[in-house]
């Protein structure tokens, strides 16, 4: 089969890794992917990878840069080359130029949500108009979760595809967590972790103010913040609170699985996600979590160690709970990826629900 994705581009977040990790352990003699890129000097995330694997790839100008241009080329891609399906992974509908060329080319289609909200006004509105327009549309629908099936279909009908991950990856070792605590020079501290994407919906700002309130009760604390994205802001707020010896901006890590072995405790204060698939990491590892209940109930439920807490809730209510959340550390570590796998977490579960779909849909 051709697969056409959608939703790859040079900034490395949840669609990237879900792309990256469904090629991975994809049946390559059964399905051939090829990827619709942005023309841009930033090369899309895992290219080398991908490009050696067999990809191809097919860049289009931006709409930033010719909304004309952009709508030509679309239908261009779909007008000269077969494609059996375009899968279309997004965290809005601000943008759905693909599906329609799609759709009018005979090629079918899978949209599949993995957001469930937006703090830009323009993509929000946007959002609004395409998710109405997409309902006159013969496309199948998929989400990452209840939430953000709700999110992108309303009360259409859609069917709901849990995040996985290779939980094997993700098993706690003691040598992990002693080389990363080393590393940061945190050998006696208490590891607060954060993962994340500097962007306004992963709320850093109250983390900071979460994180003060920490050290009021536990001096000996520490912060590691793991993500890229524009951390001047909360760089200088951590400044002004002067908080700079107490919290670790570690940047893009590709050493994620050492870094959540290092942890006490995790924290994840989001105002909205589409899943929330690092808390099955931090799963895996065995790390006590307390996150907002705007994480969807499939990623809260999916550990017994996983703790909410309202966002309505003062930073000081969260701190006092962050604290009794790491208390709850397992002892042997080991063994809790095992159970995130017969959770029905495992990357080996979900990639066989989306091939059975891709060939369900080959011969309609």
């Amino acid at each position: 089969m051709e697969i056409l994705q959608f939703g790859l581009n040079g900034n490395l977040g949840g669609i990237e890794i879900y792309l990256k990790t469904l090629w991975s352990h994809m049946d390559h003699t059964r399905f051939h992917f090829s990827f619709i890129v942005s023309k841009s000097n930033v090369p899309p995330c895992f290219y080398e990878e991908f490009k050696a694997g067999g990809c191809d790839f097919y860049s289009i100008t931006p709409r930033r840069v010719s909304v004309r241009q952009n709508r030509k080329e679309v239908f261009e891609l779909f007008n000269t080359h077969r494609f059996d399906l375009l899968h279309f992974n997004s965290n809005t509908l601000s943008y759905i130029l693909p599906i329609e060329a799609a759709v009018k080319n005979g090629c079918k289609v899978i949209v599949h949500g993995h957001n469930a909200e937006t703090a830009r006004t323009i993509p929000r509105l946007l959002h609004g108009v395409n998710k109405r327009r997409l309902r006159k549309l013969d496309v199948n629908r998929v989400a990452v979760s209840s939430a953000a099936g709700k999110w992108f279909f309303g009360n259409d009908a859609y069917s709901v595809f849990l995040n996985g991950i290779e939980t094997e990856k993700f098993r706690f070792t003691e040598k992990n967590r002693e080389e990363s605590r080393q590393e940061a020079n945190c050998t006696d501290r208490l590891v607060i972790g954060h993962v994340g994407t500097f962007m306004p919906s992963k709320n850093h700002a109250f983390i900071i103010e979460i994180f003060e309130n920490v050290i009021k009760r536990n001096p000996n604390a520490v912060l590691w913040l793991i993500g890229d994205g524009n951390s001047d802001g909360i760089r200088r707020l951590v400044n002004e609170k002067g908080l700079s010896d107490k919290v670790v901006f570690w940047g893009r890590r590709t050493d994620l699985p050492r870094l959540y072995a290092g942890m006490d405790v995790f924290l994840f204060p989001s105002l909205f996600e589409g899943f929330g698939l690092v808390l099955l990491e931090a799963g895996c590892e065995g790390v006590p979590c307390l996150v907002s209940d705007c994480v969807p109930d499939e990623a809260r439920n999916s550990a017994d160690n996983i703790f909410s807490c309202s966002l309505n809730e003062s930073a000081d209510v969260w701190a006092k709970k962050l604290l009794k959340a790491a208390e709850c550390q397992k002892k042997d570590r080991t063994a809790c990826h095992s159970k995130i796998a017969k959770a029905g977490f495992s990357i080996e579960q979900e990639v066989s629900k989306m091939e059975k779909l891709y060939e369900s849909l080959a011969i309609v």
